[in-house]
């Protein structure tokens, strides 16, 4: 089996069900709003709208989705990235085992995470599936994994300055509570799990 893998998918947002799409209403929440606006009359229609909340395009509602497709192949969700834009979107998932990861592993979870797209729609725009191991200098999401690459060198970059600095390379010295501690350069670089905005390692060629 090989030990790493890479298949990448291009899809369309569906138009079908233009009303639902375009604020995030469940059936449910349609059939409320039509019996609202039979009763009182189109204003309190607009204002039921306006304050619908819109549950579309979120990140932890895409791993809830694909967490359990990934799980049920016998597959490990390493993390996923999730990069919106105004017309189109980006969407990788990660997936491991620990005998490898095969080509036809991804290809796999591409296939069901497809078809589940297509019925749940979650993604608003048009966008792009990418399923790949993580690889040897993998991105690093949740502090279990960083506890696994103690010792290990990090790339990190940060969402906002953390002691005037964006980026920062060296080793992962210790895994705490809220934080990572990076030696970088022989000082300790302390950074909140909540800067973070990747990090990944830094593949050692020996």
């Amino acid at each position: 089996m090989s030990s790493g893998c890479f298949w990448m998918e291009s899809k369309r947002p569906r138009y079908g069900a233009f009303l639902l799409a375009a604020v995030g209403l469940s059936i449910g929440n349609l059939l409320i709003a039509m019996g609202l606006l039979a009763v009182f009359g189109r204003g309190l229609m607009a204002l039921f709208l306006f304050w619908m909340p819109i549950v579309r395009d979120d990140p932890l509602q895409l791993e809830a989705l694909i967490r359990p497709v990934v799980e049920g192949l016998g597959l490990e969700l390493w993390g996923l990235e999730y990069r919106p834009q105004k017309h189109s979107a980006l969407l990788r998932v990660f997936i491991d085992s620990e005998e490898g990861v095969s080509l036809d592993d991804c290809s796999a979870v591409s296939e069901q995470l497809s078809a589940l797209f297509d019925v749940e729609d979650p993604i608003p725009v048009a966008y792009t599936l990418e399923v790949s191991s993580p690889g040897l200098d993998r991105v690093l999401f949740e502090p279990v994994q960083y506890e696994r690459y103690i010792g290990r060198r990090l790339k990190v970059r940060l969402k906002f300055p953390v002691d005037g600095r964006r980026r920062a390379t060296g080793t992962l010295e210790a895994v705490e509570d809220e934080k990572i501690v990076v030696d970088v350069d022989g000082e300790p670089f302390a950074v909140p799990f909540d800067a973070i905005d990747r990090a990944r390692l830094v593949l050692e060629v020996k």
